[in-house]
């Protein structure tokens, strides 16, 4: 018996347009650096519908892992709304479910799409794995100006969100750059450093960088 995942493609043959998560040349598109996220030993996966929130955990582990789970509901403006959570032992090499959370719990009376949940996985006091609930479809959420800021020290980039930040990318156009990550959700407050790894000097990389959100430019 054999059990796993694949997805389809990985690579580029030509230069193109397409679903491969690896471009021609080498570089990643933003579906390779989700495949890392979700394909992490151990990471966290919840999905919301018909009014409450179903959060389960991966583990590739091959013995038991001790763990501690949190959901957590906010409103647009920052305002926590509501948390469950708890203790969690992760079983070996498959997944593990716990109590579905209400809508109540987690987000009291707060409209549907100016409320959002972050679900988070911790393993000795680190957070492995976290990921954004949203209510409604991305287009129907009423997303702040993420009001994002970019801060340079030689090749490396500090991106600071003042609101919450859906899927931001770091785009250089025509420049040939690569991010130590990209496509990630940063909450408000938030900062995040990236290395780029370019052959272009620190100014052009700079002068090039466009970022962009779910919530349009930053």
């Amino acid at each position: 018996m054999t059990l796993g995942s694949l997805y389809w493609q990985l690579n580029d043959v030509w230069p193109s347009i397409s679903w491969a998560s690896v471009d021609y040349e080498g570089r990643w598109k933003l579906l390779h650096y989700a495949a890392r996220r979700f394909f992490a030993p151990q990471a966290v996966v919840a999905e919301h519908k018909q009014g409450v929130t179903r959060v389960s955990f991966a583990s590739d582990a091959t013995s038991p892992v001790a763990a501690e789970w949190r959901l957590t509901g906010y409103g647009m403006d920052g305002t926590k709304l509501g948390e469950a959570g708890g203790a969690v032992t992760l079983a070996p090499t498959t997944a593990t479910s716990v109590p579905d959370v209400s809508d109540a719990a987690v987000f009291a009376n707060a409209p549907v799409e100016a409320s959002y949940a972050v679900a988070e996985l911790v393993i000795g006091g680190k957070t492995v794995s976290r990921q954004i609930v949203e209510r409604a479809l991305p287009k129907a959420m009423a997303y702040p100006a993420p009001g994002l800021a970019a801060s340079w020290d030689g090749k490396a980039v500090t991106i600071t969100a003042r609101a919450l930040a859906r899927a931001v990318m770091l785009d250089f156009g025509a420049v040939d750059a690569q991010a130590s990550d990209n496509g990630f959700d940063l909450l408000p407050g938030e900062s995040v450093r990236i290395e780029i790894t370019s052959k272009a000097d620190a100014a052009a990389l700079r002068k090039a960088l466009v970022l962009r959100t779910l919530a349009g430019e930053g």
